[in-house]
């Protein structure tokens, strides 16, 4: 419940930061709070790492917030938003999404003139994080080792990895593809399973809709 309101006032804070008034972030911030999608992760100890993944989240974008728009984070603000990223990281994977938040926050609060130019803000304020997580990702796959990864697609009893670019990426498409359809149009039990390749045609006949998404 801590966590959670940590979480609720860190909605308010970060939307005021953007610019909205005191009373639309105050009803954000109370509808995050007691929006019934959150009741599982609240409930359950076992789903602590989201909430954790989701403070840390919005304090690194509330951190990068108090910068400059133009001229961006100092260095002490840079270091304490990369440690928050990383924090978010290690609490779950989701904390990729971090820098995206951060370049969202960052399109809302720039000055430039057109679309373009808050679109160009945006990504070179999140770009550095960006890097960051690759390299989080680099070393967690060297902890994990390639052998111990789980099965990729479907009924592949050897669980190797994609052998070329081409079969990575239809790979990814497929699961991408099966998963975005399971959401949009949830006919199958369950959406947690992988997918196998024969089995996708359908999740990858919903990928351009649920990039659109």
């Amino acid at each position: 419940l801590a966590l959670h309101a940590v979480a609720s006032g860190l909605v308010l804070l970060l939307l005021r930061r953007t610019g909205a008034s005191l009373v639309a972030a105050g009803l954000a911030g109370l509808l995050f709070a007691v929006h019934p999608m959150h009741a599982e992760v609240v409930a359950w100890p076992s789903a602590r790492p989201e909430l954790l993944v989701t403070v840390f989240t919005l304090a690194a974008a509330f951190v990068h917030a108090g910068s400059e728009p133009v001229r961006g984070p100092g260095f002490g603000r840079f270091l304490a938003v990369g440690a928050f990223v990383l924090l978010a990281l290690f609490s779950k994977e989701t904390g990729v999404l971090a820098p995206v938040l951060i370049g969202l926050v960052t399109m809302l609060r720039s000055s430039g003139a057109g679309a373009w130019a808050r679109i160009r803000s945006g990504v070179s304020a999140s770009f550095p994080f960006v890097a960051l997580i690759l390299v989080f990702m680099g070393l967690r796959g060297l902890v994990i080792q390639a052998g111990s990864l789980p099965r990729l697609v479907g009924d592949d009893p050897a669980g190797r990895l994609p052998r070329t670019g081409g079969e990575a990426a239809l790979r990814v498409a497929a699961i991408a593809g099966d998963y975005l359809g399971s959401m949009l149009v949830p006919w199958s039990a369950s959406s947690f399973r992988v997918p196998k390749l024969e089995a996708v045609r359908a999740g990858l006949a919903w990928l351009p809709l649920g990039v659109v998404a």
